[in-house]
């Protein structure tokens, strides 16, 4: 936590679509912005948090320019930070996954 906490931007150039996307949790958890490739959960993950950006998967171009841009504006880069660890606070703590898999689970023993 301690290193993720010193960094300025995290970025998940995953070339897979991924389902979990815990390296971008851990991150944003950690007030650290994160740049994540359009695909997989990742979508969901930042509209959720709102603690990043995303690029076109599989183009080095997307990636460099959206780490360039948070890079070149630290304000916002901090600033995405912060509402990314509020995001994972409220939409990801443990009580917040007990509460989905209990209402899951209820509705799965309705019917």
């Amino acid at each position: 936590l301690v290193l993720l906490r010193r960094c300025s931007v995290l970025c998940v150039p995953s070339r897979i679509a991924e389902v979990r996307g815990l390296v971008a949790m851990e991150g944003m958890a950690a007030g650290v912005p994160v740049v994540a490739p359009n695909a997989g959960v990742f979508p969901e993950m930042l509209a959720l948090t709102g603690g990043g950006r995303l690029y076109a998967a599989g183009e080095a171009g997307s990636l460099a320019e959206a780490l360039a841009d948070l890079m070149d504006h630290p304000e916002e880069a901090d600033e995405l930070g912060r509402q990314g660890a509020a995001g994972v606070a409220a939409r990801y703590s443990v009580e917040q996954s007990a509460e989905s898999m209990e209402a899951v689970l209820a509705e799965g023993m309705a019917t």
